[in-house]
């Protein structure tokens, strides 16, 4: 039977590894490529926790869970303070604008109102100047050939 392609890179973590051979290890370290196996147990626990650890407790369920449910109370928490920090910094980057421009939306109010007593359609129109509005209509018309 052909070994498979990934029996080399098992076989380096196994000779690798200091202390106990780890649990995709199925011969002992320093054993040839051949001969080392990728073990097949089927229990996720078994190969996770070391490959003598035994499936959670009722308890220990129900303290993994708590756990899970403050931890991620505390990430959300952590997350609020983040927004509303943020949205506070705006607020006050805003608030700061909005105080050193004053006295210029006051300029650019007086000048709006004073282009308006005067008369003028738009204050961007030139002191004394001529502002010429009208339509353009263009009409094409087919030439033949």
């Amino acid at each position: 039977m052909p070994q498979p392609a990934f029996t080399g890179l098992i076989a380096i973590m196994c000779r690798a590894a200091d202390g106990p051979a780890p649990p995709l290890c199925g011969k002992v370290r320093g054993a040839p490529t051949s001969e080392i196996t990728m073990s097949t147990n089927p229990d996720p626990f078994r190969v996770l926790l070391g490959g003598s650890a035994r499936p959670p407790s009722l308890l220990g369920r129900i303290v993994a869970t708590v756990g899970a449910v403050a931890l991620f109370a505390l990430a959300f928490t952590v997350s609020v303070f983040v927004l509303v920090g943020a949205l506070a910094l705006g607020l006050v980057a805003w608030g700061w604008f909005w105080w050193k421009t004053r006295e210029l939306r006051r300029q650019i109010r007086e000048q709006f109102d004073a282009a308006a007593r005067a008369g003028q359609a738009g204050a961007g129109a030139p002191p004394g100047g001529t502002v010429i509005e009208g339509e353009v209509i263009v009409s094409e018309v087919e030439r033949e050939r």
